[in-house]
């Protein structure tokens, strides 16, 4: 499993940042970790690279009048918190800076998704750190729906995908949740599609989940599926139909072309599903990104 010692919520304390606010609050005292709300003040930056000195915003003079009543409430009792107000030239690259900094281990934040055309065109915030940061993410959307304790876990058989599904299985465990994996059959990402036919790559994919399942004796009992179709689709459909309360994945294979002009996987997925998503990383120590 992860070692979550110190994870950073961004939030602006909406009420759109709510769903963000409690699952940070309860990875935090899952893990007994110190828990490190964040909010970034944009401010633009002057001449050599200089924060300019505008004003500072009457709620930001108080650190404790704008996060306490936020935070101040069950979902946190208990929680080792740290609130803290920053000054950067984006959201993004604020957290991502104070996240390098203080070495955090897990960034916990929430989108209000402004519509597809500006997620097209200069991505969210979520997004952004989503891409940029070296730790994993867990994305909680402000129309994220309550479900049953179950987790699901894409893979697709990858290093990354298997310590994606490791920790899947941790925190199904911590929440007495179902976990579902789920390996996708997408005829679209397979080089040559013509050379096997659809029943039979089906079945061969269910061999190899079995397989998958066997070999990393998961302490949790594991419900498979296999479907065929487009994979950030399919993964938002199942999440759908067995009432996934999170998704935990690896992030996209993807370059960085194709991350900036033809989307991922994960993106997608973060755009479209019911439910809070953990983009998993195995990070090394802290943040490093360009932002930072």
């Amino acid at each position: 499993m992860a070692n979550y010692q110190r994870i950073l919520l961004a939030s602006d304390f909406s009420e759109h940042a709510k769903p963000a606010l409690t699952e940070a609050a309860r990875m935090a005292q899952h893990r007994a970790a110190t828990l490190h709300i964040v909010h970034v003040d944009v401010v633009p930056l002057q001449g050599g690279g200089d924060f300019g000195r505008p004003p500072v915003p009457e709620y930001l003079l108080d650190v404790t009048k704008a996060a306490r009543p936020a935070v101040a409430k069950d979902p946190f009792h208990g929680t080792n918190a740290v609130l803290k107000i920053l000054r950067d030239s984006s959201e993004a690259a604020g957290i991502l800076r104070y996240a390098g900094e203080q070495e955090v281990d897990l960034i916990v934040m929430g989108t209000h998704g402004h519509g597809a055309i500006a997620e097209m065109l200069v991505g969210s915030v979520a997004q952004s750190v989503a891409r940029q940061a070296t730790v994993p993410v867990l994305i909680v959307g402000s129309g994220s729906q309550a479900s049953e304790p179950c987790v699901l876990a894409p893979v697709d058989y990858t290093a990354r995908s298997k310590a994606a599904l490791a920790e899947a299985a941790f925190i199904a465990q911590r929440r007495a949740a179902r976990l579902v994996v789920l390996n996708v059959v997408d005829f679209g990402r397979v080089a040559h599609p013509e050379h096997m036919e659809i029943g039979e790559r089906e079945q061969r994919a269910r061999e190899e989940l079995a397989r998958l399942v066997a070999e990393m004796a998961l302490p949790v009992e594991v419900e498979q599926i296999v479907t065929i179709g487009p994979s950030a689709d399919e993964i938002v459909r199942i999440a759908g139909k067995v009432g996934a309360g999170m998704i935990v994945m690896a992030p996209s294979s993807h370059t960085t072309v194709e991350r900036l002009f033809l989307g991922s996987v994960c993106k997608s997925v973060i755009r479209a599903a019911p439910c809070p998503v953990l983009i998993h990383r195995e990070a090394a120590s802290g943040v490093r990104s360009a932002a930072a």
